[in-house]
Formats: structure tokens, C-alpha cells, sequence
């Protein structure tokens, strides 16, 4: 009876067979267990009847008592058939391809949808709520949320209301899923709406307690969707800044503690997201507008409360490698190890900005005086701390080769420490870290050799940064020569003079040129080594067609000619038929140069070689 009075043109008889069918689906036990009768009711509702009751949405609103039994009654019949529906049925529903015309009518129904979340009762909430978190899970549902033009009532619902989180982020999850797969999705409005959404979303948490689930949010949005879905500088990263420094200057320890992971890992997340942008957000020394002048700058407190989870926590890592805890700790961990690493870029290149021209740019501790000379003070006592950490961090190196080097290399963690490392011995010459470091170098080594072509850690690089500073000590130099660092360096360099393919590797190549250098020039090592003479060859005999390799090539020249000045006479002579090749390697190089700073330094290695040949 209810599907006859479905079929017929008058909208009262209509009305009643979809009351009488909402009766059914409710209380109907062989109906609801019967699918091909539920998609046979379905199909017999009137499309454009169900529309119209949907758009008494607009009279809901204004507090019309019909039209909110109307607007009831139809989220009522979607969500009875939604809930009755299994899975690999619910095509009845919602076809896999939707035509413009049907597609058009669900975005209007689901347009109506959202905009009842802002004044329907909780039941019909609770529905609506249920039936766009279906939706938000299918490719094609997905699609037609997106393309819903005003998405603000759900989004204000997004700081109290934990599903309403989880429709914005299953749409996105989801429409990310299907791109994935080639299937196509309307990546500029995706864009569009996420830019919207985390801007009507953000100042929402402002001084919230549950703050936690918007930095879990955006971290998992940055995780799990792709780059172009998202604009190359948003606007609300400023904003949610502003949370982040907030929750620094927390005076609750409870809740601290409880958002201080999703901090430290959303951080690290748009750290590398927005390289160029977000760490003038995230470490600018600038007072705020809600700052005093004479305060210590939220900027400041962030490193700090980074400093403080690492030291606090790496001392006892060791003992926790084989609990079920150790991954989330070490992810934390890590992310705090990217914030920190991302900090010394941010003072190298900020003070390389200011001071373009100046080419001694000094030591980090005199980056940290003129970066903010408001506050030397502060930043020194900053500079400390960082300092207590990478020898912390040198010490549970030490520690974790020695009594489990299983998983090491692997391990994401010690990755993100290295990185660390390096950037500061880079750039600091304190003698204390260096020293330190010296000591691990066997572990360096051992990190160095274990990366290979293809791997998602390279250790090489960064370890032959660290290895340039400790060989600037007498222990570093001792270590490197006893563990047989040089042959280690010198066997990539080989196969660097003659690069396969794109010669990706040449920045690696400078690193490891300067590591060499600085054994060539110390002191402690002496004069050369008969040992290290084989470098002459490999610099004599290395390709020099490829394009994009002058800087390169040009420190292998230099390379060579600093070990044969530092030869004793007796040795030199033996190797001066490879000397010749050098000299003459130099010299093509410089004929062809065009460029003519280049032609100038490759005329300055001619010089040097022939003066150290006669």
C-alpha cells in the first residue's frame, strides 16, 4: 500500500505512503532483513519529491514547525534506508556513477543536510551527522560532500563534536584514496575547501582544553593527503601558530602533557610541509601582539619545552627499545629532532639573509647574539641547552650501537638525530661536542655504510658533515684513520669521478671532499699518507662531461693539489706522472669554462698545482 500511494501524482497521497513507509522500514523485521525489498522501496520514492522536502530545510531554519517535520521526515527516510542498506548494496543508493542530474540532486540534499546541523533537534542531528559519515567513506560521496558550497555549520561543530572531525577528515582521507588510484577528483574545489574549513576551523580551538584533536587532525590531514591538495601558502598557518605557542606558555601541567605529542609532531610536519614559511611562524623572536617586550618570546619557550622532552626522556630510550611504547615515544622524539634541526636552519639562513656579503658569518653561538640582540641572554642559555642535548643524544648513540645495534639504521630516530648533529657541528665550532662526537665515530661509520642506493635513510651525507668537524680534533683524527674512515670516504669518491646517470650524489661528494681536508690539513695526521695517494688517480681520471658538476670537480682539484702540498718531497716525486694528469685536467677545465668566476678559480688551482709541481 505505502509504494502505491508513492506512485500517485498528489503530494498528500505521497506524503502519507512515505510516512507509511518510514513505519515499515522502522518496524518491519522481514523488510529490513529482505535488501532487494528495501532497494524496491527505495526506487519507488519520487526524486523530485524528496527534493522538495529537503529544501524545506530554509523554512526549518526560520523555526516553521512544518517545514522541520518535513525537513525530519526526509533526513528520517535517507538515514532508515542508509542504516538498512548493507555495504555491497548500498549502489542502490547512491550508483557508482552518478549521473549530472542525480549527482546534482545529492548535492543539494546533502547541501540542505549540512545546513540543518545548525538548528535541527539532536535527533535529526545525530541522523544527519550519521548519514554524511557514510557518505564521507565512499569515493562518490566523497565527491559530492566536497562539492557542497557552504560546509561552516559542520565545521563549527568540529571543535565539541568528535564525528564531525571525522566527516571533514574522511572526505579527504578518502577523495586522497581515489587520486591515489587514478580515479578523478575535483583537486582546485578540494583545495579551495580545505583552505576554507582549516581557517574557519583553527580560531575555533582558540583556548580550548581539548586543543589536542585539532593538532591530531591537521597532522593526519598532512599526513595522509597529497601536496596539491593543499595551497602553497596557507593563510590560518600564522593562527595556528599562535595555538602552538600557546599551549608553550601552558601553566597546567596535565594539560601539557596531554597535547605536547600532537605539538611536537604537527610542528615537524608543517616544518617540512612549508620550509620556506612556516619556521619564520614558528621560531620568529618577535614580541607578539599579545606578548610583553620584557618577556621571555613564545618562540623561545617552544625550543625550550623541545629541549627539555629530549633531555628528559632520551637518558632511560634505551631501556623502553623493546616495549610496545617505544614507537610512539621515538616518533615524538624524532619529531622533536626535526623542530631543532629546522631551528639552526632557521638562524643560518636568517643571518645569511642579513648578512649577505659578509662571508665570515661566525659560529651558531654568534648567529643566536645577532639574530636577537634584544635577548643575547636568553638565546645563550637556548644555545646551551641544544648543546646538552646533541651530547645526550651522542651518548645514547654510543650506547644503543653498543648494546643493540640491531634496528639502528633503521630506525627513523636515529636518522632525525643524525640530521641534527650534523647541522650543528656544521656550523659550531665549540671543541666540547666535537670531541664528543670523535668518540662515536665507528658508529658514524658503520651508519655511513650501511645506507644503500634506494634507501629511505641515507646516512652518508650527514655523517660526512659530522666526520669534517671531528676530524678538526685530535681524537676525531686518531678515530677516523684507526676505523678506516679514508678508505670508506675515498671508495664512494671513486665512483663519484665517474657519476651513472643524473650524478645525484655530487653534494655528497663536496661533503666528503671537505671531511678528507680537513685530515689533509691537520696537524695531528701529519704529512700525507702513501696511503692516501691514490687520490690523485681517481681525480686525474674522473669524468669531466658531465654537466652540472663544476663546484664538484673543482674540489676534487683542489682536493688533490692540497695532499700533494702536504706530501713530503720523496712521495711527491713518485707520484708526479698523476700530478701532470691533474695539472693537465685543471687546465682543460679551465679552457672550456665559460663562466668567468669559475675560469678565475679554476686559474687559481693551475697556479697552486704548478707551484706545488716546481
Amino acid at each position: 500500500m505505502a509504494l502505491n500511494l508513492l506512485d500517485e501524482e498528489d503530494d498528500t497521497k505521497c506524503l502519507s505512503g512515505l510516512f507509511l513507509l518510514k513505519t515499515i522500514l522502522d518496524n518491519s523485521p522481514r523488510v529490513q532483513l529482505d535488501p532487494d525489498v528495501i532497494a524496491r522501496c527505495w526506487t519507488a520514492i519520487p526524486s523530485n519529491f524528496l527534493d522538495r522536502l529537503f529544501q524545506t530545510q530554509a523554512q526549518a531554519s526560520n523555526q516553521d514547525k512544518h517545514g522541520k517535520e518535513m525537513f525530519g521526515l526526509a533526513v528520517a527516510i535517507v538515514h532508515a534506508f542508509i542504516a538498512l542498506l548493507p555495504d555491497d548494496r548500498f549502489s542502490v543508493l547512491l550508483p557508482r556513477a552518478v549521473s549530472a542530474r542525480m549527482g546534482l540532486s545529492w548535492k543539494k540534499r546533502l547541501g540542505s543536510m549540512m545546513a540543518g546541523l545548525s538548528h535541527s533537534q539532536p535527533e535529526v542531528l545525530l541522523q544527519i551527522v550519521q548519514i554524511l559519515e557514510v557518505f564521507s567513506y565512499r569515493p562518490g560521496g566523497a565527491i559530492l560532500l566536497v562539492g557542497v558550497k557552504d560546509w561552516t555549520p559542520l565545521l563549527r561543530l568540529t571543535r565539541e563534536d568528535g564525528k564531525a572531525r571525522d566527516i571533514f577528515l574522511n572526505t579527504m582521507t578518502t577523495l586522497a584514496q581515489a587520486a591515489a588510484k587514478n580515479i578523478p577528483v575535483p583537486t582546485t574545489r578540494i583545495s579551495e575547501l580545505l583552505e576554507y574549513s582549516m581557517s574557519t576551523i583553527v580560531p575555533l580551538f582558540k583556548n580550548d582544553e581539548n586543543i589536542d584533536n585539532l593538532f591530531i587532525m591537521v597532522n593526519e590531514l598532512f599526513e595522509l593527503l597529497p601536496p596539491d591538495f593543499f595551497v602553497p601558502r596557507p593563510t590560518w598557518l600564522q593562527g595556528l601558530t599562535e595555538l602552538v605557542h600557546g599551549c608553550s606558555n601552558s601553566r597546567h601541567k596535565a594539560e601539557f602533557v596531554k597535547v605536547a605529542q600532537a605539538v611536537r609532531m604537527l610542528s615537524a610536519r608543517l616544518l617540512q610541509t612549508y620550509p620556506l614559511t612556516f619556521p619564520t611562524f614558528l621560531f620568529d623572536p618577535t614580541p607578539k601582539k599579545n606578548e610583553s617586550s620584557n618577556s621571555k618570546p613564545l618562540s623561545y619557550l617552544f625550543i625550550k619545552l623541545v629541549t627539555v622532552d629530549i633531555a628528559s626522556t632520551i637518558p632511560s630510550l634505551q631501556e623502553t627499545l623493546k616495549s610496545p611504547g617505544y614507537l610512539e615515544t621515538s616518533s615524538r622524539l624524532e619529531a622533536c629532532y626535526t623542530i631543532l634541526t629546522s631551528f639552526i636552519n632557521f638562524l643560518v639562513n636568517t643571518l645569511g639573509e642579513d648578512d649577505e656579503d659578509d662571508e665570515d658569518v661566525g659560529s651558531v653561538t654568534e648567529q643566536f647574539q645577532r639574530i636577537s640582540l634584544l635577548q643575547p641572554d636568553i638565546l645563550l642559555r637556548l644555545r646551551a641547552d641544544i648543546c646538552q642535548v646533541l651530547s645526550l643524544t651522542i651518548e645514547y648513540l654510543r650506547d644503543r650501537h653498543d648494546i643493540s645495534s640491531e634496528g639502528m639504521a633503521k630506525d627513523k630516530l636515529t636518522g632525525a638525530q643524525i640530521r641534527t648533529l650534523s647541522l650543528w657541528l656544521r656550523d659550531d665550532d665549540g671543541g666540547n661536542l666535537r670531541n664528543e662526537a670523535a668518540g662515536i665515530t665507528d658508529v658514524l661509520l658503520s651508519l655511513y655504510n650501511t645506507t644503500k642506493d634506494g634507501s629511505n635513510l641515507d646516512y652518508k651525507d650527514p655523517v660526512a658533515i659530522i666526520l669534517e668537524a671531528t676530524c678538526a680534533t685530535s681524537d676525531g683524527i686518531h678515530a677516523f684513520l684507526s676505523q678506516n674512515g679514508w678508505e670508506i670516504l675515498t671508495k664512494d669518491l671513486e665512483a663519484m669521478a665517474h657519476p651513472d646517470g643524473k650524478d645525484e650524489h655530487r653534494y655528497l661528494g663536496i661533503s666528503i671532499i671537505r671531511a678528507l681536508l680537513a685530515v689533509v690539513h691537520s696537524d695531528e695526521a701529519g704529512p700525507a699518507k702513501a696511503g692516501w695517494m691514490p687520490i690523485l688517480e681517481i681525480v686525474a681520471s674522473m669524468d669531466i662531461e658531465h654537466p652540472a658538476r663544476g663546484e664538484f670537480l673543482l674540489a676534487m682539484l683542489g682536493l688533490g693539489c692540497d695532499l700533494l702540498a702536504r706530501a713530503p718531497p720523496g712521495l711527491r716525486k713518485r707520484h708526479a706522472k698523476d700530478a701532470e694528469r691533474v695539472l693537465s685536467k685543471a687546465r682543460a677545465l679551465r679552457e672550456r669554462e665559460e663562466g668567468e668566476e669559475m675560469k678565475a678559480r679554476y686559474e687559481e688551482v693551475v697556479r697552486e698545482l704548478s707551484e706545488v709541481m716546481h
